[in-house]
């Protein structure tokens, strides 16, 4: 069985294919990866065209949670109405993030002892392992290097059915954004003054992010309309169009968007704006999956995404301790180290990331498969019902 028919098989229905999603999760990881390079490189000299990349390539987490909740959304609207249902989704869900998770628990037990003399206290494993690090003020970064943000993933996922329960329409998408807003916007205002041993928890708490998420939700529900209400010959053109204006307000963001944050609202009017570009991204990518984004190659390493995402900051550390990326600053100008420096990182983080795929990941996946086909005929043999 192929990963892409498994992940499919995993779903209760059969959903649309959407490679465009996929290949957007790469783009994001490849921005995730070179915005820590550079900042957990601190001694690197950034040239000052690439500068940009340090500044702006952070905010594709947020795309990941965009693209996180329009993709569940394809999956899910409508199929979450049962105990059932919801179980197997919860289901699913854990074993596709809990394996590599834990996996990589292990891993950094051992890395960080080896290199650093560093022993995590039992609590911090804990509190990782049963993913609720994201509610604890002192964990909240999480014991696994740039796993903040499976924290609040995970709550997302168990805030998904109470959402798509309510959430049943374009309208009503809408207020849950306009509601998001306004949550988001209070909850950085809170801690703007807080002390600094609560500032990485309003930094990092899902509150923070929470209009991104309603973001993608908002986005399926135009990109439903779009398929249901648009001639499909024309859809294409719809989406190409979203693409460019998405493209369009991010340059400006990179650009101008100290306007927004010195005259219209601070951090949260950015954050806004971010949220509607890449909203409209994800649904222009999802209806006209271009090739020059979409192929065979960046839609299989965005189903190894989350492998690229949890192994960087490691491999990263690894080179920069060994001092991997001076060679190429000691021999050759800035811009053409600095790329060189991204190739080495990118030459082993991706055939790791596609071995961790491939032989975590999958079997994950493949776990979840077996344990609901074994409920089915267990249901079966007694007669129970599974809804």
């Amino acid at each position: 069985m192929t990963t892409v028919a498994l992940e499919a098989k995993t779903a209760s229905t059969v959903r649309p294919q959407l490679p465009g999603l996929e290949a957007t999760r790469f783009l994001a990881a490849m921005a995730i990866v070179v915005f820590h390079l550079i900042w957990m490189s601190p001694d690197l000299a950034i040239p000052e065209q690439f500068s940009f990349m340090g500044n702006y390539f952070g905010f594709a987490v947020p795309l990941f949670y965009i693209v996180s909740a329009f993709g569940l959304c394809v999956g899910y609207e409508g199929r979450l109405a049962t105990a059932g249902e919801i179980s197997e989704y919860l289901r699913r869900r854990f074993f596709r993030i809990a394996p590599l998770f834990y996996a990589m628990i292990i891993v950094y037990v051992a890395y960080l002892y080896l290199e650093y003399g560093a022993v995590p206290a039992l609590t911090v494993i804990a509190s990782s392992a049963l993913f609720i690090f994201n509610m604890i003020p002192q964990h909240v970064t999480g014991y696994v290097w740039a796993s903040w943000s499976i924290g609040v993933e995970m709550l997302f996922y168990l805030l998904l059915p109470v959402l798509l329960i309510v959430t049943t329409s374009f309208r009503r998408a809408a207020a849950l954004f306009a509601v998001s807003i306004f949550v988001t916007a209070l909850w950085a205002e809170a801690f703007a003054s807080a002390p600094s041993t609560l500032q990485g928890f309003g930094q990092f708490f899902i509150l923070a992010y929470a209009l991104y998420f309603a973001a993608g939700i908002l986005g399926y529900f135009v990109w439903r309309a779009i398929r249901l209400r648009v001639p499909l010959a024309r859809q294409s053109l719809v989406g190409q169009l979203l693409l460019l204006a998405s493209a369009a307000v991010a340059l400006w963001l990179m650009t101008e968007g100290s306007v927004l944050t010195g005259a219209y609202g601070g951090p949260a009017a950015t954050k806004f704006v971010w949220a509607i570009a890449f909203s409209g991204g994800v649904v222009g990518i999802a209806l006209a999956p271009i090739k020059g984004l979409v192929n065979r190659i960046t839609t299989t390493l965005g189903r190894a995404s989350f492998s690229l995402y949890l192994l960087h900051p490691l491999v990263i550390d690894v080179l920069k301790r060994r001092h991997a990326f001076d060679w190429f600053y000691e021999a050759l100008p800035e811009a053409p180290a600095f790329l060189l420096s991204v190739a080495l990182t990118l030459a082993i983080l991706v055939p790791l990331s596609l071995m961790t795929y491939k032989y975590i990941e999958v079997p994950g996946m493949r776990l979840a498969v077996r344990k609901r086909e074994l409920a089915l005929a267990t249901s079966a043999t007694y007669g129970v019902g599974t809804g």
